[in-house]
C-alpha cells in the first residue's frame, strides 16, 4: 500500500512538472521553463552556443481562412520541422503562438546555416496549405564563451528574425 501511494505521488509530481515546463501543443519546453533555463549557469564547454528565434509566417492567415484546427497542425508542423532538423541535444520552446526559440549547444556560426536551410527545405516541401504561403523565418546568433549575456544573444536573434521576416515580406 506504501509503495503504490509512493508511486502515485511521484506520478502527480512528474505530471505537474510536465505542464509547467512542457508546452501541451507541442510537447516542446515552453516560455515558463525557458525564462528559468536562461537564468541557469552554462558550463564553458557548452560553447559556442547558437541561438536560433523561430517566427511562422502567415499563422494568422491560416487560422482566419482555414481554422484554429488547421493552425495548429502548422504549428505542430512547423515544430516537426525544427526538431527534425536541429542536434538531438538541443533545446525547443515554443514561447508564444507562433515563436519558437532553439538552443544549440557546442554549435558555431558556421553551423547554423546549414540548420537554417534544412528546416527552410523541410518547410518548402509542405504543401497541405496551399495556395497559402507558409514558412519559417529565422534569426540566429552565437555566443563564443561564457562571457556573452544570454538574454543579449536572444535579443540579437529575435532582431535578425525580424529582418528576414521583413525581407521576406518584401518578396510577394
Amino acid at each position: 500500500m506504501i509503495i503504490k501511494q509512493a508511486q502515485y505521488i511521484q506520478n502527480f509530481f512528474s505530471s505537474l512538472e510536465n505542464k509547467a515546463f512542457k508546452d501541451n501543443l507541442c510537447g516542446c519546453y515552453n516560455r515558463h521553463y525557458f525564462q528559468l533555463r536562461l537564468t541557469a549557469p552554462v558550463h564553458e564547454d557548452m560553447f559556442p552556443i547558437s541561438i536560433l528565434m523561430c517566427d511562422i509566417d502567415n499563422l494568422k492567415g491560416i487560422n482566419d481562412v482555414l481554422g484554429h484546427d488547421r493552425g495548429d497542425s502548422y504549428i505542430k508542423f512547423c515544430y516537426t520541422a525544427i526538431r527534425s532538423s536541429v542536434p538531438e541535444y538541443a533545446d525547443i520552446f515554443r514561447l508564444g503562438g507562433d515563436e519558437f526559440l532553439v538552443i544549440l549547444f557546442q554549435t558555431p556560426a558556421t553551423a547554423v546555416k546549414d540548420i537554417v536551410q534544412k528546416i527552410d527545405a523541410y518547410v518548402a516541401h509542405y504543401k497541405e496549405f496551399e495556395p497559402h504561403r507558409i514558412g519559417i523565418s529565422i534569426g540566429a546568433t552565437t555566443a563564443q564563451n561564457s562571457n556573452a549575456n544570454m538574454e543579449d544573444c536572444v535579443k540579437v536573434a529575435d532582431m535578425e528574425m525580424y529582418k528576414v521576416k521583413a525581407m521576406r515580406k518584401g518578396r510577394r
